[in-house]
């Protein structure tokens, strides 16, 4: 039996989706489909793992506030009357939250930027050392 569309619903869930990329730069699951497995942690309220996952992905560092985690488990609730409504997002402790400066934002920034390009440095090194070692012994395991 199909269900019928409920547009406010499926806009919340989109919204959470736009508000996660925008946070990390990369979607929180593939699809909103039980069948995807980060998405499945999240159906089967196993958030814990879901946000350990992420935090993983980020080489351990944990971006995600109590609060934004929070919020962006009521936006992707697999029960669409689970999910919170427009008005409980409005009044939400993470969007009501305080704002960070421009300058606290370009410090972010930067530092994150920073350590991004220590962390490839760090993987460029081992790769040409990897490589030397492999060139050395005749056995290739890099493409």
């Amino acid at each position: 039996m199909k269900t019928p569309y409920e547009g406010p619903q499926v806009d919340v869930v989109a919204f959470g989706i736009i508000m996660f990329v925008a946070l990390t730069q990369r979607p929180p699951f593939a699809e909103t489909r039980p069948d995807d497995p980060h998405y499945r942690l999240l159906i089967g309220k196993r958030e814990d793992i879901f946000w350990g996952a992420h935090a993983e992905a980020d080489d351990g560092e944990d971006l995600y506030s109590k609060d934004f985690k929070s919020l962006f488990d009521g936006y992707v609730a697999f029960n669409p009357k689970e999910r919170l409504t427009v008005d409980q997002i409005r009044a939400h402790s993470w969007i009501k939250g305080k704002m960070p400066s421009v300058g606290e934002i370009k410090k972010k920034s930067l530092t994150s930027a920073s350590n991004w390009f220590k962390k490839l440095r760090k993987k460029k090194n081992a790769k040409d050392a990897l490589n030397a070692i492999t060139k050395k012994s005749g056995h290739c395991c890099m493409p």
